[in-house]
Parts: structure tokens; sequence; C-alpha cells
């Protein structure tokens, strides 16, 4: 006679799940697919962070630029080796230097208008230095007054135009060389161009894409 209600449902061993040997297996094959995808992924990440870093200088100088046409008096971008960053600020004295004076109403003393760290893996390094930090880093651009030492600056005028044309340059551990460019003093057009050996070049330019160093 059966029994009314619910029947006990039974597995066979075979459909009991995975085996140990079987988890096992799948673990060995995710392991070997991330260690196949990992350096390509990093890669990526690495040149990213270089061209992002790099694209992000460019609209800080376009901010400053605009910052410099409101409030009528020059705006400056520097590089900071000391802390690894880079800087724009309101220049209200004209000294070239961050100078702020403590009481002041805003809008009538020097402010700063962005810091941005460089990432980890991104380094002030120009294609002919030896190393990080070296003279090819800053090409062109203005001496600081009170410190010709330091690295030149950008200082954009309330004209919407530039003091001194010139580039930075930043790169990665791959050997990888980028460059944010002011080319021309009456506009300040703000480029962006990567070193390919034995020029820097804009992307597309002579029909030739950019090349990464992998």
């Amino acid at each position: 006679m059966q029994r009314s209600g619910g029947s006990k449902s039974v597995r066979s061993k075979g459909q009991a799940g995975f085996t140990i040997l079987e988890m096992v297996v799948v673990v060995v094959i995710i392991l070997v697919l991330a260690a196949i995808g990992w350096p390509a992924l990093h890669k990526m990440m690495l040149r990213q962070k270089l061209h992002g870093l790099a694209q992000e200088t460019a609209m800080q100088m376009q901010s400053a630029k605009l910052e410099a046409i409101k409030r009528g008096v020059p705006a400056v971008m520097r590089v900071d080796f000391t802390n690894d960053e880079i800087m724009t600020f309101v220049d209200f004295d004209n000294s070239g230097t961050l100078n702020p004076v403590g009481g002041a109403r805003p809008g009538e003393t020097d402010f700063v208008i962005q810091r941005r760290p460089l990432p980890e893996t991104v380094f002030f390094w120009g294609p002919a230095d030896a190393g990080e930090e070296g003279p090819d880093v800053v090409n062109g651009f203005t001496a600081v007054p009170s410190a010709p030492a330091e690295p030149r600056q950008a200082v954009f005028e309330p004209d919407g135009s530039i003091r001194d044309v010139g580039a930075y340059r930043f790169a990665d551990p791959r050997g990888n060389y980028l460059e944010v460019i002011v080319q021309s003093e009456a506009s300040a057009l703000v480029r962006l161009r990567k070193w390919d050996g034995t020029a820097f070049r804009e992307a597309g330019e002579g029909g030739k894409a950019w090349k990464w160093s992998m």
C-alpha cells in the first residue's frame, strides 16, 4: 500500500554533486586563465594610468586658462617633484609662486585651483633623461622668478594666451612617454603627443596610430 504525502527523493552517487577531483580541476582551470589574462590586464592598466594622467593634465591647463580669463590675473600650472603632484593656482600678485594673503577676501588673493597627485606607476620623466625628474621633463615654459632652479611653469595670461610655450612629459615603467604641449602663445592650444622613439607625435599624425611598449 502506497503512503500518501510527500515522498523522499533518493539521489544516486553519480548525482551527488562535484567530487573533490572535479573541484580541483575547476580551480586549476580558473588559475590558468587568470595567469594568462592578468599580464595583459596589468599592461592595459599601466597604459590607462599614463594616458589618463596626461589627459587630466591637459584639462587642468584648460581650467587654468579659463580662470585667468575669468579673474583677470595670471593662472599657473607647475609640476612639483617634492610632492609628486601637478598643481594649478591663480597668481593674483603675479609673482609666479603661490602666496595667499591671510585675511584677504575670497577672489582677491592667490588660491589653488587643483592638485593632482601622480599615480604610483606614472613618473615625471622625459625620453632624454636617464631617470625620473630630469631636465627633459619640462621643455620650455616660464622660469619661476624667485626660484629659477625649480621646474619651469605654464603661465596663462588674462587674455587667454600663454606667456611661454612648452611641454610637460610623463612616463610609465614600460618606457612609454607622453607629453602635454602648448604650441601657440596666442591661442594657448593644448595638445597631447606620444614619443615614437625619434619624436613626439599626435595620435593619427602621418596616418599612424600610437604604438605602446609592452
